[in-house]
């Protein structure tokens, strides 16, 4: 009998993985920086830990890694609390 059962939530249970870069753009306007589109397919393949280095490059900004990485992860977890939506077919997988 299975007693327990570990899911990744990102894309597995919730559907948080077209959210990554929504998260960090809206961010980032909290912030008071506005990207381009091209910008923001660009920040589409820079990894979180990364955006705060890669921000700085292209907007000339001084933001600290782990402070805005906190940030965005702050986001994200709005996100799980407040508005992703449960993979189709997940609670039906449960039963």
């Amino acid at each position: 009998m299975t007693k327990a059962v570990i899911f990744d939530m990102d894309g597995t249970v919730l559907d948080s993985m077209g959210e990554s870069l929504a998260n960090r753009v809206g961010y980032l306007k909290v912030l008071g920086v506005h990207l381009t589109r091209k910008e923001e397919d660009e920040l589409n393949h820079v990894s979180w830990s990364d955006t705060a280095a890669w921000v700085n490059e292209k907007k000339g900004t001084k933001f600290e890694d782990k402070a805005f990485l906190d940030g965005i992860l702050e986001t994200h977890y709005n996100g799980y609390k407040e508005s992703y939506k449960l993979i189709p077919g997940f609670i039906e997988f449960l039963d």
